[in-house]
Formats: structure tokens, sequence, C-alpha cells
């Protein structure tokens, strides 16, 4: 969030109300509501949920977080050049291997070709062979992991995008689909503590924050976000970038609770039980 405090300026004389207005619908006053606006004060989660709710304004809209995504690369019409292509590949890389000493960018190099023939073949509806084809690719990675190749984040990345595709289509039960079966190997080939487990967790996030599974989301960009730190550090942008999307789920979840006059002394305490961090609105 680059500027919360004019995003909720801004929003408030769009609605036409006061300061004075706002304190008297929500009990916030008048000087908290100054400090938000000048970026003096930082509100809490309460508040924040509060305001954006009074102010008809989405939680994922206020965070500049958005769920759409670019469409697949592959048409269909080519699912069987693209398959023979890759096939033709993957002879050439291996022959490579054969005649020269292995490298971490020919071992990458194969094992992403591995990894996209399988989600060519996923899209073709030949699972068995996809599957094949991804297990490959993990024991690709394995038997080079002395390379660094194990580190890269590219393993799944084509296996990804099909479930980025299905979230822009709204087809959820595809999406989770595809990724339970890309996660399903990651934790039979290489277990959770990596890179490819990490962003896995992420889209499971996004699904259920789709689907107002909250509790779910809340908890998989929870693993995610405490992931991404362990293996790239708190500066990193995946780091960063994850971080914004631990309080969205909770803040949807509360703004629901709202709409439907379903706030009781319960669910208030399990809302101030969730993280406070002082600074999550301007990461």
């Amino acid at each position: 969030m680059k500027d919360i405090g004019a995003v909720l300026k801004n929003a408030r004389e769009n609605k036409e109300f006061t300061q004075k207005q706002v304190m008297e619908l929500t009990g916030i006053n008048k000087k908290s509501l100054s400090g938000y606006e000048n970026n003096v004060a930082e509100p809490d989660l309460q508040t924040f949920a509060t305001l954006i709710n009074l102010y008809g304004l989405s939680a994922d809209e206020v965070l500049e977080i958005s769920t759409s995504v670019p469409s697949l690369l592959l048409s269909k019409k080519e699912y069987d050049n693209t398959i023979k292509k890759y096939n033709k590949a993957i002879r050439l890389v291996e022959n490579y291997h054969n005649l020269n000493e292995i490298s971490a960018r020919s071992a990458n190099l194969l094992s992403n070709i591995y990894n996209n023939l399988s989600c060519a073949l996923m899209l073709k509806d030949k699972k068995e062979d996809a599957t094949y084809t991804l297990k490959k690719a993990f024991s690709i990675r394995k038997d080079f992991s002395y390379l660094g190749i194990m580190e890269r984040n590219d393993t799944l990345q084509q296996t990804f995008h099909m479930v980025k595709q299905s979230l822009s289509l709204k087809d959820y039960i595809t999406a989770e689909n595809i990724l339970q079966f890309a996660l399903d190997i990651i934790t039979d080939y290489i277990g959770c503590n990596n890179l490819d487990y990490t962003t896995g967790m992420f889209y499971q996030g996004i699904i259920s924050l789709n689907k107002k599974d909250y509790k779910n989301a809340a908890s998989a960009f929870d693993i995610s976000h405490s992931l991404f730190k362990q293996y790239l550090g708190d500066d990193h942008e995946y780091t960063i970038f994850t971080k914004k999307y631990l309080y969205l789920p909770i803040l949807q979840w509360y703004l629901s609770l709202i709409a439907t006059q379903t706030i009781t002394g319960r669910y208030h305490t399990l809302f101030h039980s969730y993280p406070q961090q002082k600074s999550f609105l301007f990461i």
C-alpha cells in the first residue's frame, strides 16, 4: 500500500462524509481519523475493516492485491505439436548429456522441459503420462542436486501457470485439482522444505480465498510467507509480497460478518487474536 492516508481520505470525500459524520457512524474519534488520513497514525485491522466497509471499498483493492492472472501461453490447438517439440528437445538434451559433462544449466534445462511436457500432457488429459514426466523432472533435480539446481524455483513454473489460468476462468475445482496433483508429487519426491512447495501453498491460499474459505486461506498464506522468509530472507520481494496476503483473508472474513451483521463477542475476540503487525498496510 503506497499511501493509505490518501486512499482513506479520498474514499471519505467521495462518499461526501465529514470526519465528524464518520466518527458518529463508527465511533472512531476525529483525531484518529485525521491521523490516518495524514499518515501520522496507522489503523489496526478492526479499524481498517470498519472504514473500508463504510466507504464501500474492497480489501484487495485497497491493499493493491489482485488474483487476476495472465492466460496460459499454449492454445489448445497447439498441444499435440507442443508435445512433439518437447519430446524432441528432451532427446537433444539427453544426447548432449551422453556426450558432454553435465552442467547446472543443461540439467536445469532438461528438468524444465520435462516439467513443461507434463503440463501439456495434463491439458490433453493424459494424467498418467503427465505424472511420469513431472516425476522425471524432479528426479533430474535430485540426481544433480550437487550442482545447486534444487534451489531454483522454476520446476513447476508451467504447472502453476495452469493453476493461474484456471483461476482466471474462475474454475476453482480445476485449479485445486491441478495444484493438488503437483503438491502430491512435490511432497512425495522432495518434501515440504523447498521453494516449489512454498509457491504451491501460496496458490492454495489464492484458491481458498476465492472460494471464501478464509480459514484455510489464512493458513496457506501463513505457511507460504514463513517459508519464503526462511529461504529467501525478510527483504526478498516474494517475502514482502506474500506478507500482504497474511491479512487479506481475515479482513475479507471480518467484512463478510459485518455485511451479514453476525459480529458477536466470539468473532470479535477471534479477530483481535489474529497477529497485529503495525506496518501491514505499508509494505
